[in-house]
């Protein structure tokens, strides 16, 4: 699969379009960087803000991370 810059998306025949979501999160523990990925018919970054995340973190805590709390929020198409 191939991801695109949204700045770059266009049509791909038959192919379905999605959007993958990566969220950034700074973990409560360590402040190490936590990471969730999801995917989505929908662009839309607001969707993902009520959404909960449940993460560990390589220092071993693990809990669940309100979409809110991201640090940074990615959101590239993604053809399949």
């Amino acid at each position: 699969m191939e991801s695109l810059s949204m700045a770059k998306t266009v049509s791909r025949g038959q192919e379905v379009r999605t959007f993958a979501h990566i969220l950034l999160f700074r973990c409560p523990e360590c402040k190490g960087p936590v990471t969730a990925a999801c995917s989505s018919k929908n662009m839309d970054r607001e969707q993902f803000a009520t959404r909960v995340f449940k993460q560990p973190c390589k220092c071993g805590w693990s809990g669940t991370l309100g979409g809110l709390t991201a640090v940074q929020h990615w959101v590239e198409c993604w053809w399949q």
